[in-house]
């Protein structure tokens, strides 16, 4: 059908014009996708609804997607929409390149936020062939592989802390304050503090025979704590420390040393030697080697005492509440007293307040001789004996008698007293 005016010409079917189809234009995209767009297309205010966007139909066709066309900035972002009429923004990417998974304001390179449909419970996870297994809701965060229950996960709050499963058991535990904690339940030991500079440690279990060591509990060198009586030693009480060894020393000592500081083994101490033939066993090759005991109590008595089956026999050491003076006593260095050196070297047998030289309170009994048997002396030593024949005072003392009478050695010569 054909409508010709002057001037116009009307065409009520696109088909009579050469090159074109019936209801075509040059200006129509036709719904069959053969023909392509000669320059760039806006919508407008309008969407664009389609079940599929492709890049291309060759195998390396690129799909490209970019907010502008002109400069971005801030603000020209990409927004992936889900749910009902799109009211959930999934993810984000933000002009600066930031992406958010559930968070509009991603403020890192990838932020996981909270608006996802699993709630908080599980931000990211790692599947394997076995599928989702049960929620993990006591964990607020987390990565993992749940279908073996391995994961690690972390809880949000003041008290948040960074968990590490296997086995769906939890084996590690970084703490909000820093602590690292070992096992589960009653079962686990603690590396306290280990971010501070000023206070490291680890706290073993209370319950159960724990410890730290090499080749199993008991085995080897083993440093563990006894929960119970008897934990670790027959004799051990709950809260002790013990170290266990199946024929190892517990050695310590400085780098370069020839032997170390101090040694432990086959139930004896060594101090300056790695295998003491005593309990106790001290050894340097130093002008002098020695022992000091110290007590910085106002009065305190630094002692040593000797016992039978747990019984003082005998103590010795300095009475600080009677002038510093060296005693040797009997269960206490001031009770019984046997011998007493003063501040002066005056020395007392039998009393703790000498006056002299040697302050004897009681009998004293010299070795006899006879004159024949009498040794060479030195001069002023004195003895007694038991054949004298007529002794007179300060004379040559002879044999051959019967009389018994002290002698003195004046430099030359016994002489009778």
């Amino acid at each position: 059908m054909r409508k010709i005016e002057f001037g116009k010409l009307y065409l009520s079917d696109h088909g009579e014009l050469d090159g074109l189809g019936d209801d075509d234009h040059i200006l129509y995209i036709l719904a069959d996708g053969t023909r392509a767009l000669t320059g760039n297309w806006n919508a407008g205010a309008f969407s664009i609804t389609a079940p599929a966007i492709i890049g291309g139909t060759a195998t390396t066709s690129d799909l490209s997607l970019k907010t502008t066309s002109g400069v971005g900035a801030t603000g020209a972002d990409m927004h992936f929409l889900v749910g009902n009429n799109g009211a959930t923004e999934a993810m984000t990417i933000l002009n600066s390149g930031n992406v958010g998974i559930g968070t509009t304001a991603p403020s890192s390179t990838l932020s996981l936020g909270t608006n996802l449909g699993e709630g908080i419970a599980n931000k990211f996870r790692i599947y394997d062939d076995g599928g989702v297994s049960t929620s993990d809701t006591s964990n607020s965060y987390g990565i993992g592989i749940r279908g073996t229950d391995g994961r690690l996960a972390y809880t949000a709050g003041t008290g948040g802390y960074q968990v590490f499963y296997t086995a769906n058991t939890e084996r590690l535990r970084i703490t909000n304050a820093g602590d690292i904690v070992f096992g589960s339940g009653t079962g686990q030991s603690t590396v306290s503090s280990w971010q501070s500079n000023t206070a490291s440690w680890i706290n073993l279990p209370t319950t159960g025979p724990s410890g730290i060591g090499s080749g199993g509990a008991g085995s080897n060198a083993w440093i563990g704590y006894a929960s119970v009586a008897g934990h670790w030693f027959p004799n051990s009480l709950p809260g002790d420390v013990v170290y266990r060894a199946t024929g190892g020393r517990l050695l310590f000592g400085n780098s370069g040393l020839l032997n170390s500081v101090m040694a432990v083994a086959n139930n004896r101490v060594g101090i300056g030697l790695t295998d003491p033939a005593e309990l106790l066993e001290i050894e340097d090759a130093l002008a002098v080697t020695g022992l000091q005991i110290s007590n910085t109590a106002t009065d305190g008595d630094p002692i040593l005492a000797f016992a039978l089956s747990g019984t003082k026999t005998f103590t010795m050491g300095v009475d600080d509440g009677d002038g510093d003076k060296f005693k040797i006593g009997t269960t206490a260095i001031g009770t019984n007293t046997r011998l007493t050196i003063d501040s002066a070297g005056l020395v007392g047998i039998g009393t703790d307040a000498p006056v002299s030289t040697l302050t004897v309170n009681g009998l004293v009994n010299l070795k006899n001789y006879t004159v024949a048997t009498l040794p060479a002396g030195t001069q002023g030593d004195i003895a007694y004996v038991t054949d004298a024949l007529a002794p007179a005072f300060l004379t040559i003392i002879v044999g051959g008698g019967a009389v018994v009478t002290p002698v003195f050695y004046n430099g030359v010569n016994w002489v009778a007293m």
